[in-house]
């Protein structure tokens, strides 16, 4: 959606809008309270409940490992692998914390 070149960039993912920052830069805090993390870190992105096969199948064709897959008490269902740069990323189905939107 738009970008300021070495701080961050906005993405439309479906209804709503992801900003990834460069932690090196935010992390300063120069305009905004500091932004970001050092090392790996682990992010979530939930996902209708009827896509995480797909999902799965579509990691494994890329070759990325799914590390753990957890089916949570409450609801819900998780997988967890890694990006690029060694963080924890996680996909999430409705359900785990029991929110009125389903979530």
């Amino acid at each position: 959606m738009s970008r300021e070149a070495g701080r961050h960039v906005f993405f439309r993912v479906g209804d709503g809008v992801l900003l990834v920052f460069n932690p090196v830069t935010t992390l300063k805090g120069d305009t905004l309270p500091p932004h970001g993390a050092r090392g790996p870190g682990h992010f979530a992105l939930g996902i209708r409940a009827d896509k995480l096969d797909d999902w799965r199948r579509r990691l494994e064709a890329h070759g990325v490992a799914v590390e753990q897959e957890v089916e949570w008490p409450r609801g819900g269902r998780s997988i967890y692998f890694r990006d690029p740069s060694g963080n924890s990323v996680e996909l999430i189905t409705p359900g785990l914390w029991g929110l009125p939107g389903g979530w």
